[in-house]
């Protein structure tokens, strides 16, 4: 029995001790961690990439590579040479490809989904580097994914909008903690140098940059026991931040006080109060599953991967924990939570600090941006206590079922809630907002909107973002590839604005008994309510033939009078390559918000 025993922890060793076993985890974990993530592609576009993802894709694919790139680069130099009220050059770089992204919201979200892996590879590899554990890092490459908060809303989520941005200001940080533990093993000042531009382009990229020398406070306190040495480790990083905020500071003063400009950045308000209570919520949302239980949402379906990605993930963590032993001293374990801790908290003070968000913007069940960054130090936290626990079982007297009742604890505990909130994520966002979405840029593509004149105000039932025109004007700039006078319906209601041409009417019909449909109506009143044409978006490929179209209209004595049509009767176009084609219907007095395809 002993021999067997010793054969076994031999193997062990053997096994843990290959270098191939640990990339081999590393491999499971990374595939593992896109598969928990591809949840997020589920839902359409939110916030400002529902303007500038279709205008950058248009601009993309009706212009020149080398145009864009000189506009962009000359977007950077007018931030550097302090044009704008708001100094942050790097929070885009001229590289043609983002705008390749930006055309397909599964590839702008396999974008993020990516950009975030970095970061988490990048973090990873700095605690590795910086406590000599090398396989804490792997560790907290697996645990990152399961720690990313993706309930909160898409629109103002990092992990689905504004082009990873927290993400961006989060990777120059941590290659600067790089350049630190360099600088401190080697004694190369070239390392600071670098550490330095590093920092600066992270304060350039987004605010929340700033922060993140409390990191590397941090990081140099692991590195460096001595506090006086510490702190001249860290004199180079803190050089390039105060750089970044004297020309942050420079920048806002000289273009608002001339009245040209006004400040885009954090514009403070310093009720304490409401400092203290926005800056917990903002914290809070850093946490996976907070938003969710506070909003009291329970999902009510589970799929297979919603429980399969979270398990092998929490499976490699512990693999990682439990035959990697990675147990960094007391000291370091403390600096180490202390990092997690800052991460978490000095993004969100910056979000606490700011009056917009202090007014509603911020709740209990919603966050900015910044909370896809800030679950970075909740798994840097969660990492140091779990790695305390495995340390107390191992050392205990009974480290023998000690271990495997932990290993059971962790492995079930981070499957539950990966599981919960992928399957609170999948539902909330829903497959039916992104199908509709895509429903009617399929429409607009196939030319819905073709025949609409260009000054021609067009009103539209769906709305793009926010009621906001610029938005709804590069939908069909997209899609259409056309330029249209847009509006949405509930904007147009509140404002009419005629301009003595034709005005037309965009709806369309989902989630009811009959077939999807979609249409654009000649409407004969300002306020859209009634038309004399109507065109008919039909998908050749899943509409038969012989469907029927019904509409309603007006009588003369007021009352609805319905009306069918078979679509072999009506006037048709020609089918393009999808199949797809449109009718057309001309009568008086169409109601033009009552159009339904039936079998």
């Amino acid at each position: 029995m002993k021999k067997q025993q010793e054969t076994r922890k031999r193997n062990v060793r053997a096994l843990t001790g290959a270098a191939w076993f640990w990339w081999i985890l590393l491999a499971v974990a990374l595939a593992a961690a896109v598969g928990y993530l591809r949840v997020t592609l589920l839902a359409p576009l939110g916030g400002d990439d529902q303007v500038n993802n279709l205008r950058s894709y248009y601009e993309l694919t009706h212009g020149s590579v080398w145009g864009l790139m000189k506009q962009e680069a000359a977007g950077i130099w007018k931030a550097l040479t302090l044009q704008n009220s708001r100094f942050f050059p790097f929070s885009t770089l001229p590289v043609p490809l983002r705008y390749w992204f930006k055309g397909n919201i599964d590839r702008y979200r396999l974008f993020i989904i990516g950009h975030t892996l970095v970061d988490a590879a990048l973090l990873g590899l700095l605690v590795t580097k910086a406590t000599g554990r090398k396989r804490l890092g792997g560790a907290l490459f697996a645990l990152l994914p399961l720690m990313l908060c993706l309930w909160t809303d898409w629109s103002s989520n990092g992990m689905f909008s504004y082009e990873a941005l927290p993400q961006m200001a989060l990777c120059p940080a941590l290659l600067a903690g790089l350049c630190m533990v360099a600088l401190h093993k080697t004694g190369h000042w070239r390392w600071g140098v670098l550490g330095a531009l590093l920092t600066f382009w992270t304060c350039g990229t987004y605010e929340i940059g700033y922060t993140y020398i409390l990191m590397l406070g941090f990081l140099a306190l692991v590195l460096e026991p001595r506090f006086w040495k510490a702190v001249r480790l860290g004199l180079p990083f803190l050089g390039g931040e105060v750089a970044a905020l004297c020309l942050y500071v420079m920048s806002s003063r000289l273009n608002t006080s001339a009245g040209s400009q006004s400040y885009a950045g954090v514009q403070a308000s310093f009720d304490l109060k409401e400092i203290a209570l926005t800056w917990v919520q903002q914290m809070s949302a850093g946490f996976p599953l907070n938003t969710i239980l506070l909003s009291d949402y329970h999902p009510t379906s589970y799929t297979a991967g919603d429980f399969f990605w979270p398990l092998v993930l929490a499976a490699v963590v512990v693999c990682f924990l439990w035959l990697g032993r990675p147990e960094p001293d007391k000291r370091q374990s403390v600096f180490l939570f202390l990092m997690g801790l800052s991460m978490l908290a000095g993004p969100a003070f910056l979000v606490g600090l700011s009056g917009k968000y202090q007014d509603g913007w911020v709740t209990w069940t919603t966050a900015y941006i910044p909370a896809a960054v800030e679950s970075f130090g909740v798994a840097l936290m969660v990492l140091v206590v779990l790695v305390w626990l495995f340390r107390l079982v191992r050392g205990s007297r009974y480290a023998r079922w000690g271990m495997v009742v932990l290993a059971v604890v962790v492995i079930l505990g981070l499957t539950a809630c990966g599981a919960y909130q992928r399957a609170a994520t999948r539902q909330h966002n829903g497959t039916e907002k992104r199908a509709t979405y895509e429903f009617l840029c399929d429409s607009v593509e196939a030319g819905l909107a073709a025949d609409v004149p260009q000054d021609s105000p067009l009103v539209c039932e769906f709305n793009v973002w926010g009621s906001d025109k610029g938005a709804q004007e590069a939908f069909f700039l997209r899609y259409g590839d056309c330029s249209r006078n847009a509006y949405h319906v509930d904007a147009w209601e509140n404002d009419p604005q005629p301009n003595g041409e034709p005005i037309y009417f965009l709806c369309y019909a989902r989630d009811y008994e009959g077939y999807d449909v979609a249409w654009v109506a000649h409407v004969t009143d300002d306020m859209t309510r009634y038309a004399d044409s109507v065109k008919v978006y039909i998908q050749g490929d899943k509409v038969p033939a012989d469907a029927i179209l019904s509409y309603i209209t007006l009588g003369e004595d007021g009352s609805e009078v319905w009306h069918e049509a078979c679509l072999q009767d009506l006037p048709r176009t020609e089918p393009d390559e999808n199949g797809d084609y449109f009718v057309t219907v001309r009568d008086d007095n169409i109601i033009s918000r009552r159009i339904s395809l039936w079998p």
